[in-house]
């Protein structure tokens, strides 16, 4: 699989211009820098080192951690169908060599959307803001800027208003881009063992509807919606809860779920295991896909905390017990602060006093210092959520069974511990043990469990905006409406409020996944919402690319181009002249193949990209300079530099970006 290059399809998607079938073109060398989300932190790592050299994925609190390799490996390999070692650095942008790098540090949504707008280095130093220094980052000098940032919470009215102010983005790096990329299914993910019994002896929920997939065990509790919502609002407090139809037990086959060798009836009727939740510090886009899917499926449940979506937790400071998290991360929503529904999913405080240190120790938020606990403490909240910095530590607060995070009750030890966290930190994803619960599918019977598939079937039908229905193709007569802001919306129509899909504005790419309830004259219309599906598994999001109109060289508007096309499948790649066998094509499967015989790289991870007609969508809106209507808009990335003439020493990279997008005039780019 050596000597690999890219088609020049792949430069046509950035210039428009005619080329021969799968004649040849080498990339210049080039470094991305990222910055964001951490539900799909490690699928993004695995992804990036897939495409070019490996690296280590960067943390928050100046550390970094090497994701296990998720290999490429059909059962039948072919000259069109390879595998892909991406362990041993076979990259696919070109050749094994070190032509692509990419370097991605996990922050949370909240701050990869502040350094995208400000266009400035904002690892300031404080907790959960500090560059990585070690691995792979060791000698890397912290970002001014960067290329990419991704996010599951959508980008506002705020955000843009911030982005085009004086001196900030709009004026370095052109036009905002924002478009979903990747598919995420968020669990409510559990620890199989919930504590030790008196002698010592571990204890393992008893699930009578176990899940497999791709042959590796991997949970399966049933809650139904009723079941969730009342377990994160806190009216379902112990695993042994025995209410009637939509209680645990109930959906367990009216059977326990205590463990039949290591516990007993007695025990688990007497105290069960305390339900002990986890959720997120940082403002958090896997908060926000979170709570708006509570928000959406729990607005009927008597005391319902979750009102709107939102990156951070329903939240009272007083009522918190005068919760303050920024030692936890620096830019945390809980502190004391003043309710806005723009911060926080809800005024009733959902939010424990108590919290995990980056170590995965428990103790008082308020004996946190730079991210450790100073001090530990058994912790035990019922009804309440206690908070980590960043999905890493969501899973090791989830995965922690000793020390602290046992509960001492007569005589037993017990755990218990239930988080959202993206699906690529559960099994079956490589070097993932987090096991997941299998959730109601809409109002009926069956239940999903956060696969690839699953995560499809959520995001079912719903195109782009300006589109056909189903090829993805520009339509300007499409008139589906959107909110302007996702944190201002109702049920009430108001005009202000709501606009006709347009793809030259970055919030409808988003936006158009929870469509206003109205039609252009306003009156009301069934919509379907990612946040309430009737198909699939009912908590998934998207994960989303920002980035800019304008870079400052040629071969960053290729990395990106290059980045989006092989993930999505719109990049054809043939083996390089010379090499052998000649015909070898990356296969359409690498990344996202769902048969048993061809697991891509995401689908290994439980996670999915956008369908065929959204690719088509953002190919031919960004990656392309097409004729006519849209090409008209000027929305296609470019470099902000000026194209060489033909004969004057232009390389085939230049010659074929002959033409620069207006709007990068006078722009430095990214």
């Amino acid at each position: 699989m050596k000597n690999f290059k890219t088609v020049l399809l792949a430069a046509t998607m950035i210039a428009g211009v005619a080329s021969p079938a799968y004649a040849q073109f080498a990339f210049p060398t080039v470094e991305l820098d990222g910055v964001g989300a951490s539900t799909v932190a490690d699928i993004n790592v695995k992804v990036q080192n897939c495409i070019g050299v490996n690296k280590d994925l960067g943390k928050s609190d100046n550390t970094t951690s090497t994701p296990a390799f998720s290999d490429y490996s059909p059962t039948t390999p072919a000259a069109t169908n390879p595998s892909l070692i991406c362990s041993a650095g076979d990259d696919v942008y070109n050749a094994g060599s070190t032509t692509y790098t990419s370097l991605y540090v996990s922050t949370g949504s909240g701050f990869g959307k502040d350094m995208w707008r400000k266009f400035a280095n904002r690892f300031d130093g404080t907790a959960g803001k500090i560059f990585p220094t070690t691995g792979t980052f060791a000698g890397v000098t912290p970002w001014t800027n960067l290329q990419y940032a991704l996010s599951e919470s959508p980008v506002i009215t705020t955000d843009l208003t911030d982005y085009a102010a004086p001196g900030q983005a709009f004026d370095n790096a052109g036009p905002a881009i924002q478009f979903p990329l990747y598919v995420v299914p968020v669990t409510m993910a559990y620890n199989q063992s919930y504590g030790k019994n008196a002698g010592g002896q571990v204890m393992n929920f008893n699930n009578k509807y176990p899940v497999t997939v791709n042959g590796v065990s991997a949970g399966g509790i049933k809650l139904k919606k009723a079941t969730y919502c009342a377990i994160w609002n806190g009216t379902i407090t112990n695993w042994n809860d025995t209410t009637a139809i939509f209680g645990i037990q109930a959906l367990n086959g009216n059977q326990p779920l205590f463990d039949p060798i290591t516990d007993n009836s007695t025990r688990w009727a007497a105290d069960g295991a305390p339900i002990r939740l986890v959720g997120r510090a940082d403002k958090s886009g896997a908060t926000d896909v979170f709570t708006r899917a509570l928000a959406a499926q729990c607005s009927g449940v008597v005391g319902n905390k979750f009102l709107n979506s939102a990156e951070s937790l329903p939240f009272d400071y007083a009522a918190s017990g005068n919760v303050d998290a920024t030692q936890l991360n620096g830019s945390s929503n809980y502190k004391n602060i003043a309710y806005s529904a723009a911060k926080f999913a809800g005024s009733v405080n959902a939010v424990s006093t108590f919290g995990w240190d980056k170590n995965g120790v428990s103790c008082l938020i308020s004996a946190v210092t730079s991210g450790v606990c100073a001090a530990g403490a058994v912790a035990n909240t019922p009804g309440l959520i206690m908070i980590a910095d960043g999905s890493g530590n969501v899973e090791k607060a989830i995965k922690a069974s000793t020390g602290t995070a046992l509960v001492p009750v007569n005589g037993a030890q017990l755990d218990g511990k239930l988080g959202y966290i993206g699906a690529d930190f559960i099994a079956p994803t490589p070097g993932k043990t987090l096991f997941a619960a299998q959730l109601q599918v809409g109002t009926g019977a069956a239940y999903a469990f956060p696969t690839a598939l699953n995560a499809n079937a959520a995001f079912g039908t719903v195109f782009a905006p300006q589109s056909i229905a189903g090829s993805g193709a520009y339509n300007t007569t499409d008139a589906r409406q959107v909110w302007k802001d996702l944190t201002d919306t109702s049920a009430t129509y108001d005009a202000s409020k709501i606009e006709t899909v347009d793809r030259t504005k970055p919030a409808h790419w988003v936006n158009i996944l929870y469509p206003a309830p109205f039609d252009a004259a306003g009156n009301s219309v069934a919509v379907k919402t990612l946040a309430n599906p009737a198909a699939g598994y009912p908590v998934t999001g998207v994960s989303s690319l920002l980035t800019y109109t304008c870079f400052s060289s040629k071969a960053k508007v290729h990395g990106i181009a290059n980045f989006v096309g092989y993930l999505t499948g719109k990049v054809v790649k043939k083996n390089a002249a010379g090499g052998t066998p000649s015909s070898i094509s990356l296969s359409a499967n690498t990344f996202s193949g769902t048969a048993a015989a061809t697991l891509g790289v995401l689908t290994k991870a439980n996670i999915t990209t956008i369908p065929a007609g959204w690719r088509t969508a953002v190919t031919e809106t960004f990656l392309q300079k097409k004729t006519g209507a849209l090409g008209a808009l000027n929305l296609w990335i470019q470099s902000a530099q000026p194209a060489l003439a033909s004969g004057t020493g232009a390389t085939s990279i230049t010659t074929i970006d002959a033409v620069n997008n207006p709007n990068c005039a006078g722009k430095t780019g990214a």
